[in-house]
Order: structure tokens, then C-alpha cells, then sequence
């Protein structure tokens, strides 16, 4: 395998051929998760979601970030455990 990013579309865009949208104001972005028996689960969400969807459904399924200033789902290379870290563009 190679050892470099790429870009995906969010997986709650096509489950099982079902387009999955977030119509409220208040909750405008679309959010995939993963429980611990890799079940994909889509929601919507008041913040952006980006997590890898590697991380969130490999590494640490069953893991979410809730904080504001930590949101985004992370693999701790250094102690082998999910973390959750700020957004690395801020």
C-alpha cells in the first residue's frame, strides 16, 4: 500500500443508493461515523465533519469527537490510541 492521501466523497453521499442530505440550519453538515462493528451511521451536525474515513472506520471505530476545539478524529501514531485533535487548517 502506498503511504499518501487522497480525496473521498462523504460515504452517507451513497448508502446503498440512498443520498443522504442535512436540510436544518442548525445542523447543515453531513456526518458519517462508525460504531464499533464498523456500521456506517449518518447524522447531521451543527460543524463541519472531516475525518479520515480510514481512521474513523479502521483505526477507531466506534470513536467521535464532540468538542469544538478538537473535532477532528486522529490515529496517535506514537502511543497507538484515538485522539481527538484541533483542525490542522486553524
Amino acid at each position: 500500500a502506498e503511504d499518501k492521501c487522497i480525496c473521498r466523497t462523504n460515504p452517507c453521499w451513497d448508502v446503498d443508493g440512498v443520498k443522504h442530505t442535512c436540510k436544518s440550519r442548525d445542523f447543515p453538515f453531513l456526518k458519517a461515523t462508525y460504531d464499533e462493528s464498523r456500521k456506517l451511521s449518518c447524522g447531521c451536525s451543527s460543524r463541519p465533519y472531516y475525518d479520515s474515513l480510514h481512521v474513523s472506520m479502521n483505526l477507531c471505530p466506534g470513536h467521535y469527537c464532540e468538542e469544538a476545539e478538537n473535532p477532528v478524529l486522529d490515529w496517535d501514531e506514537t502511543t497507538g490510541q484515538c485522539i481527538c485533535r484541533s483542525h490542522p487548517c486553524e
